[in-house]
């Protein structure tokens, strides 16, 4: 599974994102930012790219 993160590698990246106050933690950011993205797009084109992506 690409970008998969052990439960510490998790747990440490929360603990940073909470130290400096951050809003949102995104961890791996590899991952996260992409469906950031895919999420600004208007739902006619994000539900069949999503549907592509996971298989649904």
């Amino acid at each position: 599974m690409p970008a998969l993160q052990t439960p510490a590698q998790a747990a440490a990246a929360i603990l940073r994102g909470w130290e400096r106050g951050a809003f949102e933690i995104h961890f791996p950011r590899r991952f996260t930012w992409p469906l950031k993205l895919l999420a600004l797009l208007p739902f006619r084109l994000y539900e069949p790219l999503v549907k592509k992506g996971t298989g649904l």
